[in-house]
């Protein structure tokens, strides 16, 4: 396990175990402002000044998905298979 934090909540740098890191900027929880987490299958990027702006969200090789605002307006892909978001609603 390897951990580094600098002030706390200001930079947070996690590896739990070898392929899976984990970096924070400006909180120490899953709402920081910047987040960026990586494993063998998965990888995923928030960004949340103040309210959650725009999210990232890929299972490799399966789907991905994108949302702006908490999910006022989107993309989803599954496999060859595209869904826009707009409202909460995918269409």
């Amino acid at each position: 396990i390897i951990e580094t934090s600098l002030l706390w909540w200001l930079f947070h740098y996690e590896q739990p175990k070898e392929g899976e890191k984990e970096f924070r900027v400006l909180g120490g929880s899953a709402m920081a402002v910047l987040r960026k987490k990586t494993t063998p299958t998965h990888s995923s990027f928030d960004f949340n000044p103040v309210l959650p702006f725009y999210s990232y969200k890929e299972e490799k090789g399966k789907q991905s998905e994108w949302n702006l605002f908490g999910g006022l307006l989107g993309m989803q892909t599954v496999g060859e298979e595209k869904k826009a978001r707009l409202f909460f609603i995918y269409f």
